[in-house]
This record gives structure tokens, C-alpha cells and sequence, in this order.
């Protein structure tokens, strides 16, 4: 079964570093690719709030999709390979509107 970014999922594996989050559910927030084929997943896992990375098959989709803007709200930093700053749209959190910066 495929999963996608947003996607509520539950841990049912892990490595030396992630076991300790099985039976843990999150959100994919992000979806690592080599040569076109899913090489694993960062997963925002609730109960601890932090980020982890999952390769396939350590976790499960539970069913429940998110949409994006549930979790970003439109900000964003644009930075060269020399770490440059080239862009950075803010947006107010209270108005959803651009803010000043």
C-alpha cells in the first residue's frame, strides 16, 4: 500500500534509534526517493513531537489523511547551495496574510 505525505500512519518497526517509537502513530511530512523508489519516511510522531526517519515497510497507513495546510501556512525561506539567503515570504499566522520582514 502506497503512503503519502500527510498521511497518519502507525510504527509497527524500527531501527536501534526508532524502536523505542513502535506502536506510535504520526503524520508523513516528508518522503525520501532514490532512483524513483521509496527509500523511507520522516514521520512527526504526536506523542513526543519530534520527527523521525522510517524506512519502508517500518510503518503502516491507519486510513487518516491530512491536508497541507494543516500543517504549514504558507512561509517560506529560499536559500542557495552556499546558504544564501535568496527568498523569504512570511506569512502572519493571525491574518494569513503576508507579514512584513
Amino acid at each position: 500500500m502506497e503512503i503519502d505525505f500527510f498521511q497518519e500512519v502507525k510504527i509497527i518497526s524500527g531501527n536501534d534509534k526508532t524502536k523505542k517509537y513502535i506502536g506510535f502513530k504520526g503524520i508523513v511530512l516528508g518522503i525520501g526517493k532514490e532512483n524513483e523508489e521509496i527509500e523511507g519516511y520522516d514521520v512527526y510522531i504526536y506523542d513526543v513531537e519530534r520527527v523521525a526517519g522510517f524506512s519502508t515497510g517500518e510503518i503502516i497507513p491507519t486510513g487518516v489523511r491530512f491536508k497541507r495546510e494543516d500543517f504549514y501556512n504558507g512561509s517560506y525561506a529560499k536559500v542557495s547551495p552556499t546558504g544564501e539567503l535568496l527568498d523569504l515570504h512570511l506569512v502572519d499566522e493571525t491574518t494569513n496574510k503576508p507579514s512584513n520582514h
